[in-house]
């Protein structure tokens, strides 16, 4: 599973699955597999757009994959970013991966010669099913660790540490901060498969919430030499901010996890919101996910306090992820 806060690598190009989606509905159960969808009513669709009010019935997604995308050189992946409810993909037939809720990124292998993908989701009873982020085919190149990012303050100045996974046969690996004329560079040092490094930007400017300051953004990336070729891993923008623990109350509150663009748009406006939180931390599946979606809030100043269960498993797995961001119960 890709870490929630990479928003490309430019040596695995991504290109989403827009165009020829249908989707056509059954009861449930009606059909076990792909296998049986030869005769169902098929309407056009779009895709990422998940079902409003889909009942207790099952929904079913098909669309043909591009040749050009599996042919010969880097590996294909399927990408699947989003999709509510309990899901099922086949390739040309052939079942390929299984998701639970609103799963987060999984990388599924898929077939040079396959040219149809079908996906099902199971009775929902729930608001929302099928896709809700892209669904893409990714050719990569290279194969990237772990992640683990922090976006801090320290006195006047920002912080920005990483340490990420990285293949041995690279020549260079850099940490870079910028603001418009304004870059700061790290050397990462490599050991052990992992170049871990820090950037400090001295006396940075700060994120303000709206009407109290300008809500200054940097963006942040890992430039890597290979092979005489230089690629861009884009972490996305981040500011820094000081939270106190009394930040919870009087803000908008994000009762599910958003896509991107919202956060993205919060933090440029200058919003504060409380994201909630509603798992249940002895499902390994639903662990996962929280993980997923914690790490894409990883220097997000929007977020100014997490809502959710007292439960300590939770607690914990937030204090690892996002230390300084209050997690209110």
């Amino acid at each position: 599973m890709r870490h929630g806060r990479i928003r490309s690598v430019s040596a695995n190009p991504r290109t989403p699955l827009e165009h020829g989606w249908q989707v056509a509905r059954t009861s449930a159960g009606a059909i076990a597999d792909a296998s049986g969808i030869g005769g169902l009513a098929w309407q056009p669709a779009r895709v990422p757009e998940p079902i409003r009010d889909p009942g207790s019935d099952d929904w079913w997604w098909r669309c043909p994959l591009p040749a050009a995308l599996l042919a010969e050189g880097a590996m294909p992946l399927l990408v699947v970013d989003g999709i509510a409810t309990r899901w099922d993909l086949w390739a040309d037939g052939e079942w390929i991966g299984h998701g639970e809720r609103a799963s987060g990124a999984h990388e599924l292998d898929l077939p040079r010669t396959a040219r149809e993908l079908v996906l099902c989701c199971r009775a929902p009873h729930s608001g929302i099913a099928g896709p809700w982020r892209a669904i893409a085919i990714e050719r990569r190149t290279l194969w990237l660790g772990a992640l683990a990012l922090e976006v801090r303050c320290d006195g006047e100045d920002g912080v920005v540490e990483v340490a990420l996974g990285v293949p041995g046969e690279l020549e260079r690996t850099e940490l870079v901060v910028t603001r418009g004329d304004e870059r700061v560079t790290a050397g990462l040092a490599a050991e052990l498969g992992v170049a871990t490094g820090t950037a400090r930007i001295a006396r940075c400017a700060r994120w303000f919430p709206r009407g109290h300051g300008e809500s200054a953004r940097y963006a942040i990336a890992i430039e890597l030499l290979r092979g005489g070729e230089r690629v861009l891993i884009d972490l996305g923008l981040s500011g820094f901010r000081t939270r106190d623990g009394a930040a919870a109350a009087g803000h908008t509150r994000l009762a599910t996890f958003d896509d991107d663009a919202r956060y993205d748009a919060l933090d440029a406006n200058g919003d504060e919101v409380v994201q909630q939180i509603a798992i249940d931390a002895r499902d390994p599946a639903q662990r996962a996910e929280l993980v997923y979606q914690l790490q894409r809030l990883v220097g997000r100043p929007a977020i100014a306090a997490l809502d959710g269960p007292d439960d300590p498993v939770i607690a914990a797995i937030v204090s690892g992820i996002l230390p300084g961001v209050p997690y209110v119960r």
